[in-house]
C-alpha cells in the first residue's frame, strides 16, 4: 500500500469526464472537494490502494473489516443473528470493488449481479427488478437523470456543511462501496457514486432482498432488525388475499373475534372486517407489523421524551392506523390498510437505520433546537404530515417528529428517497451527524 497516493488529480479528471454534462462549475468544484476528502481519507487509513493509472481498489484491510457495511448496521446484525457462513458472507461483503475515475459504465440496474456466476438466475431476476423500478430514469441526458444527480449533490453539500463540526461524518463513499458489493457490482466509476446515491433506496431494497433471500426471507426482515423489530413487514395494496399466500415471514395472533367485534391484544387501531368471522376466532398478523403496532400503542400517551443531552424528541401527530382483515387460506389475516392518509403499498426497503451512540453523559454543546446549525448545516424540525412532504433545501436537514410511532416511521421512511431512522439508543446530535455523513437529508425520530 502506497501511503503517498494523492487522489486529487484522479477525482478532478473523473468529475470532468463523468458529471460535466449535469453540473455547473460551482457544483463540480464542490463535488471535487468533497470526494477528494472522502477518498483521501480512505487511502490514508489503508482501505483503498492504487490500481493502474486512474483507479483505486479495496484493500485486504477493507474486506476484513467489512467497511462496506459501515452504513448498513442492519445487514451486519442480520448476518450475525442468522450465523452466515464464510461463503455467504463473502457474497455480501467479499467483492474487491474497483473504482475507476475515467471509465463510464452502463447504469446500475444493468450491472446488478455482474460479479456473480453468469448462470446465476438470481442475478437475472434482480437486474430485471431494478430495471422495472428505474424504467428509463437514467437515459442519457434525461430530465430524470439530471434531477437525480442534482439531488445527490444536495446530499454531498449537506455532508460538507457538517464537516466543520464533525470531520468524521463523511461516509458516503463507503455506503456506495457497500451497496455495490451487496448488488454484485465489482467495478464502479465516479459517476456511479452520485448515481447510486440518488437511487440508493431502490438498490438498497435489492441488496436487502439478496441478503434475506439467502435465508428464504423477505427484505423487510433485514431492515426491521435496524429498528429493533423481529419479523416481516410484508404488505400489499392490491390482491392481498392472493399475494399474502406467498408471504415468507412468520405470523402471530394479535386478537380474537369476541361478542361481534374484533378485540386486539395491546394494540390500538381501527379495524375493518372484510370476511365473516366466527365467535372466538383468532386474528393473525405478520410478526413485524404486530411488533410495530404494539410499540406504537405503548407510546400513545408519551408524545415527548428527551435524550441524554436534553434534546426534545417529539411526536406532533399520531396518525390513525386502519387494519383490514381478510381470510387467507381460511385464516383471518390483518394487514395495514392505511396509516393516516397513506394507503398500504408494496414498500421499498431502502434508507439507513441508526445505531447506539457513544454518548454517556450530557453535553450542552450537543443540545439542538430548530434553526440550530451543525457546522454550516441547518436543522429544521417538521410536524408529521405525509401530504406536505417537501424537498429538503441544500445544506439543510429535516427532522420529522415521529417519536414513538414505529408504524408511522416505517410508512414515512418509504415515502422518502434517503431517510435515516434514529435508534432509540441514539442521541439526536449523533443521529443528525450520521445521517448527513451517509448522505441522508431526513431524520425520523
Amino acid at each position: 500500500m502506497d501511503g503517498h497516493i494523492h487522489v486529487g488529480g484522479l477525482i478532478k479528471s473523473g468529475v470532468r469526464l463523468g458529471v460535466n454534462m449535469y453540473l455547473d462549475y460551482k457544483a463540480k468544484k464542490t463535488c471535487e472537494r468533497i470526494l477528494n476528502i472522502q477518498f483521501q481519507k480512505l487511502v490514508d487509513q489503508g482501505y483503498l490502494s492504487a490500481i493502474g493509472n486512474d483507479g483505486l481498489q479495496l484493500t485486504d484491510k477493507a474486506l476484513s473489516e467489512q467497511i462496506g457495511l459501515t452504513a448498513y448496521s442492519d445487514v451486519r446484525a442480520y448476518m450475525q443473528m442468522n450465523k452466515f457462513s464464510v461463503e455467504e458472507t463473502a457474497i455480501v461483503t467479499g467483492i474487491r470493488v474497483q473504482i475507476w475515475m475515467n471509465k463510464k459504465y452502463q447504469s446500475w440496474d444493468k450491472r446488478v449481479g455482474g460479479a456473480w456466476p453468469k448462470t446465476a438466475d438470481l442475478a437475472r431476476r434482480m437486474r430485471q427488478r431494478a430495471s422495472d423500478a428505474l424504467n428509463i430514469w437514467y437515459a442519457p441526458r434525461s430530465s430524470g437523470a439530471k434531477q437525480s444527480l442534482n439531488q445527490s449533490m444536495a446530499y454531498l453539500l449537506n455532508a460538507e456543511a457538517a464537516l466543520d463540526d464533525n470531520p468524521d461524518a463523511l461516509a458516503i463513499v463507503t455506503r456506495i462501496i457497500g451497496l455495490a458489493q451487496m448488488c454484485g457490482i465489482s467495478e464502479i466509476g465516479l459517476l456511479d457514486i452520485i448515481e447510486g446515491l440518488s437511487m440508493s433506496y431502490i438498490f438498497e431494497t435489492i441488496a436487502r432482498a439478496i441478503v434475506a433471500g439467502m435465508r428464504g426471507r423477505h427484505p423487510s426482515e433485514v431492515y426491521n432488525i435496524g429498528l429493533g423489530i423481529q419479523g416481516s413487514s410484508e404488505n400489499v395494496h392490491k390482491k392481498f388475499v392472493m399475494k399474502a399466500e406467498g408471504f415468507k415471514g412468520s405470523r402471530e395472533v394479535i386478537g380474537k373475534y369476541i361478542g361481534g367485534k374484533v378485540v386486539l391484544n395491546s394494540i390500538v387501531a381501527e379495524v375493518v372486517v372484510r370476511n365473516q368471522l366466527k365467535e372466538g376466532e383468532e386474528i393473525w398478523c405478520m410478526s413485524g407489523w404486530a411488533e410495530a403496532l404494539r410499540r406504537r400503542t405503548m407510546k400513545l400517551k408519551e408524545d415527548t421524551a428527551r435524550d441524554i443531552h436534553g434534546n426534545l424528541l417529539r411526536c406532533t401527530k399520531r396518525l390513525k392506523v386502519i387494519l383490514s382483515i381478510k381470510r387467507v387460506k381460511g385464516v383471518p389475516l390483518a394487514k395495514i390498510k392505511r396509516v393516516g392518509p397513506l394507503l398500504a403499498l408494496d414498500m421499498l426497503w431502502g434508507g439507513i437505520t441508526g445505531t447506539a451512540c457513544p454518548c454517556t453523559k450530557p453535553d450542552p454543546l450537543k443540545k439542538l433546537k430548530g434553526g440550530d446549525r451543525i457546522g454550516k448545516l441547518k436543522l429544521v424540525f417538521k410536524k408529521v404530515d405525509p401530504l406536505k412532504i417537501k424537498q429538503v433545501p441544500r445544506r439543510t436537514i429535516f427532522v420529522q417528529e415521529t417519536y414513538g410511532d414505529g408504524v408511522a416511521k416505517l410508512f414515512y421512511s418509504h415515502c422518502l428517497v434517503s431517510s435515516y431512522v434514529r435508534d432509540d439508543r441514539e442521541c439526536l446530535y449523533c443521529a443528525v451527524c450520521r445521517a448527513v455523513g451517509f448522505g441522508c437529508n431526513t431524520v425520523l425520530l
